[in-house]
């Protein structure tokens, strides 16, 4: 599945003109757990939608893991809790913000990129470090950005 995601080549989102929903998701974990992680293990997913500046709507759920943690395959561990958080949801976002990774990914389906298909939603990936991709530093400014390169292609900012 993760290569026929990869292989797709969805449009690129815009955001709409005038006002739009964004919604962003979140799954964590019980503290103390130790080694790479079961099926089963507790978890919580929250997912949080903002129309403008405002919070319009929050879902937090109690879930279980969906798989032990195995590396480039997080969407089976997390993808379920974080589907039903989004999903408790009653308004429908423009797009999601996932922690996770989204095109920078050993097969360039991350967790964002399967939640995405799964729900129907444009998405886009942010984590706190690059897992494969490698980019300069940005300047130390407002709003510096530079690419993140993997293998030829541009798989984040």
């Amino acid at each position: 599945m993760q290569r026929e995601l990869a292989a797709a080549a969805p449009e690129s989102w815009r955001p709409p003109e005038g006002r739009f929903a964004i919604a962003a998701c979140v799954v964590c974990f019980s503290r103390g757990l130790s080694g790479p992680g079961s099926t089963g293990d507790r978890c919580w997913a929250a997912a949080a939608l903002m129309i403008g500046r405002r919070t319009a709507e929050q879902a937090a759920l109690a879930a279980e893991a969906g798989a032990p943690y195995l590396p480039g395959l997080l969407a089976l561990r997390e993808g379920p809790a974080l589907e039903a958080a989004v999903r408790a949801l009653t308004l429908n976002p423009n797009v999601l913000l996932v922690d996770a990774t989204g095109r920078d990914h050993p097969r360039r389906a991350g967790l964002a990129v399967h939640l995405g298909a799964v729900l129907g939603l444009a998405t886009v990936g942010v984590t706190h470090r690059p897992l494969l991709a490698a980019g300069e530093q940005p300047d130390d400014r407002l709003g510096a950005s530079t690419p993140l390169m993997l293998e030829g292609e541009q798989v984040g900012v």
